[in-house]
Formats: C-alpha cells, structure tokens, sequence
C-alpha cells in the first residue's frame, strides 16, 4: 500500500498519467488538497450581490489496477470535503456564510485498449512503454450537501457521466511524453452535452513540466 499527499491549485479532467501502466495489484491512497478564490454568480433570481468567496477541498482517494480482459486498467474513488467562507450582499446588507462538508464522489474506470498490457511485477520490470490507447468513465455520485431551499451547497445533486478516450506516446531523452484526449461530460439524459478537447506534453529535460494547452 502506498500513501501519497499531493498539493494542487487546480485539477485538469484529462490527467496526463490517468492511462499509466502499474503492475497489478497495485494499491495507493492519495490525498490531495486545492485551493480557489473569486467572484461569485448567482442564478438572476437570487437576490445576492457583489458575492465573492475562499474554498479549500481535501480529497481522499484510492487507487486500484487490476486485469481486465488481460488488459492494464484501474479504479480510483474520490472523496472530497469542502470548507469555504463565501461573502455577498443580501437585501443592502453585507453578509457571511461557512458552509463545509462532503461533496460529490467521484468514480474513474481506466482501460488500456493497446500498448498496456496486465503485468504482474516481474514482467513490469522488463517492459518498456510507447505507445498507449486508453479509454475511461468517470461517474460523479450525488452525495454532497444539497438543500433546494439554501443558495449555497457542495453538492449539485445530480448524476455526471463523462466517457473519455486519448492516446499517449513517449520519447527519449527530449521529450518524454505526449497526450491527446476526447471526451464530454452528461449531467442528465436530458441536458446537452459539455465536450471537452485537451492536448498536453510532458517535456522532460531535468524533471516533468506539464503544459496544457
């Protein structure tokens, strides 16, 4: 078992190492922390002005990679707790509130359709990565805080589903690591689409840099 804390001012959705290949069997907790700050829109209904606010978010996670269809593939579930400090004029009169507590889960299923086979530890060693296809669903469960009458929550009460594809290639010694990906994000069966289109490069001369672009 691994333990990992990692500290981050924002998440992409497209993670450049979501497709890695680890042996199976691999497990690792991960805890990550994210900070962000800013104005703050409201529904035109709601009668908040000039709102701005600080949310912090600490997230537990564990990671899995196991076997499937003698492919390289992984689960993580995410669990997030939220606290904040959000500011805003209600009615001509300046006001506070602190909401905190847990907001919604997060399930990634990760495949590798090519280039990643299921290993166990002695033939990970022996193995050189180039090329990889991989393929992903990432499902984001309602378990946040969430009251319809209240203008703040954590929750958004509602099923996402986000289906995704990319491909990875890697060089040496210049650069090191390319990706592209595709996917889109379905809150409901009845809402559009969000379609999402991230290319980044891992370029590698002393240490990682991630560019997204």
């Amino acid at each position: 078992m691994l333990f990992l804390i990692a500290l981050s001012m924002r998440a992409q959705d497209l993670v450049p190492r979501a497709y890695l290949i680890t042996p199976t069997g691999s497990n690792a907790l991960i805890l990550s922390y994210g900070w962000n700050s800013g104005d703050i829109t409201f529904d035109p209904s709601v009668p908040i002005e000039d709102a701005s606010g600080q949310f912090s978010a600490s997230v537990l996670s564990y990671y899995h990679s196991f076997s499937l269809l003698g492919r390289s593939s992984n689960i993580v579930i995410s669990a997030p707790y939220v606290s904040g400090n959000v500011a805003g004029t209600v009615a001509g009169v300046r006001a506070n509130a602190y909401p905190s507590g847990m907001s919604d889960y997060r399930v990634r299923i990760s495949t590798n359709l090519s280039g990643g086979p299921a290993m166990k530890l002695d033939d990970f060693r022996r193995w050189r990565e180039k090329r990889l296809i991989g393929a992903s669903l990432t499902v984001l469960i309602p378990g946040g805080q969430y009251d319809p009458a209240r203008a703040i929550n954590l929750g958004t009460n509602r099923w996402a589903f986000k289906p995704e594809i990319a491909i990875t290639r890697r060089w040496q010694p210049g650069l090191r690591r390319a990706m592209a990906g595709y996917g889109y994000t379905q809150t409901t069966l009845h809402t559009t689409p969000v379609i999402q289109n991230v290319h980044s490069i891992l370029c590698r001369p002393s240490k990682d840099i991630l560019v997204i672009t």
